[in-house]
Formats: C-alpha cells, structure tokens, sequence
C-alpha cells in the first residue's frame, strides 16, 4: 500500500516476528493496521514490546478496549465479563500485556489482560 524510502521514520505500536522477518505494525489516521519489514530490528527503538501471538481470550471482569497499549489510548467500547475476543498479538506495555486485535473496519484494538 505504500514504500518508505532510506531516512524515512516510523512511529509503530508492536513488533512482530513472522516469516524470518521482523515486522512493525502500526495504525494508521484512518485505523487501518499496516505493517513495514525491517532488516536491522537494532535500528528501531520502541516504548513497547509486541510478541506474534495469536489465540482467544475470555474476560473474567469489565475490561476497556483503547486505541493503543497504554491507560492513556482513548478507550472505544468495553468487553463484559464472560466476552471473549481473538487476539493477533500481545504487546507489553505501561506495565500490563496487552492484546491486540484488529477490527473489521482494519482498525487496531488493545485490551489489558492480568
């Protein structure tokens, strides 16, 4: 959908290892989730640590979904205990593991998990 070009930048939400490559993924003004390869992961720095994980997740109390892995990320809705969501990947960050999820509009989702 796009090129960066050598010099360009990127702010990015989780990094993600798949087919020998790792991958920043970030969301973009209209929500949709893009992700960019990167050769030298030692020259990208990052305030949060993603991990390709993928699964189910059941929530056992009312829990908010943010726009991004942090308690200050704009909260969207809110899943209710018993609720459960399929998750792309977790994130570590501002002290919790977050999942994240991608929505049918290509919008990202983060929920905090115990």
């Amino acid at each position: 959908v796009g090129r960066y070009s050598a010099g360009d930048s990127v702010s990015y939400n989780s990094k993600v290892q798949a087919d020998g490559y790792t991958w920043l993924q970030y969301t973009t003004a209209s929500g949709r989730s893009c992700y960019v390869a990167v050769l030298d992961s030692g020259s990208a720095s990052q305030t949060s640590q993603g991990t390709q994980e993928s699964g189910t997740y059941t929530f056992s109390q009312a829990t908010n979904i943010r726009t991004s892995p942090s308690l200050s990320g704009q909260i969207v809705g809110r899943y209710s205990a018993g609720d459960s969501v399929s998750y792309n990947s977790k994130v570590q960050a501002d002290g919790y593991t977050w999942l994240q999820y991608t929505t049918a509009s290509g919008r990202s989702c983060y929920v905090a998990v115990l």
